[in-house]
């Protein structure tokens, strides 16, 4: 039997069902398509930091860009945080805006920079993230000034076996939001690690069945189907 080929638009290289759906209005805060949006489900008002920590996330100019970015969904559902991005062409990094009095930086150490596991015996001020590909990640360690003397601290754990947006690069890799919610545990604070892995959960869940992939798969056995229980709130 002949084999089916899908085309593309000559100029654009896009498959038509794909070029569609790319250009459905999408809603400004959860870059969902509008018709799937998934603001009801987000906490409000913002969860608390634990311990009065403050969360900066630090985006990648083109992660900044992306719907599957849960870095910046975390910084939507979590307080206080600040949200920066950085290396865009023509953009001027502003040092002013990044505080870095008494922070420390969640990522993996190196041999040349170990890291420590996080511990909630001496809490950081402030939290600082990387968020993009891995090698944008790496990167922007470097590069971003201030980050590469910071000390750096690390999630003591294996990363959990759940589907993401996104194919990790290696076993322990996770998710941004996944490493601020598993930081969140570490630091004292349970409760909130498990609101925001089930935030997450939830989000890819939503995300992988409007690109109709995630038919029959569900993670809370428990629990509702994502997207028909109660919005998450405070209060719940």
């Amino acid at each position: 039997q002949p084999l089916r080929h899908r085309h593309s638009h000559p100029t654009t290289g896009v498959q038509p069902a794909l070029s569609r759906a790319m250009s459905l209005p999408r809603c400004p805060r959860c870059r969902l398509q509008q018709r799937n949006c998934f603001c009801a489900h987000l906490p409000t008002p913002p969860l608390a930091m634990p311990g009065g920590m403050d969360l900066v996330i630090i985006l990648h100019w083109q992660e900044a860009r992306k719907p599957t970015s849960t870095g910046s969904l975390a910084g939507q559902v979590l307080a206080p945080s600040t949200v920066l991005r950085y290396g865009a062409r023509g953009e001027v990094w502003d040092p002013d805006a990044l505080d870095l009095d008494g922070a420390a930086l969640l990522f993996p150490g190196t041999p040349d920079r170990p890291a420590t596991p996080l511990d909630p015996a001496r809490p950081p001020r402030r939290l600082v993230i990387v968020d993009g590909t891995w090698p944008q990640a790496s990167r922007m360690t470097r590069r971003v000034p201030g980050l590469v003397d910071l000390p750096r601290v690390s999630i003591d754990r294996p990363a959990r076996d759940v589907p993401r947006l996104r194919k990790p690069h290696a076993p322990w890799a996770r998710s941004t939001l996944e490493a601020i919610a598993e930081a969140c545990g570490v630091m004292g604070d349970p409760d909130l690690e498990s609101r925001l892995l089930r935030l997450h959960d939830d989000f890819v869940f939503a995300t992988r069945t409007q690109r109709g992939i995630a038919a029959g798969e569900r993670l809370h056995a428990s629990d509702p189907l994502p997207l028909t229980g109660p919005p998450l709130t405070e209060s719940s």
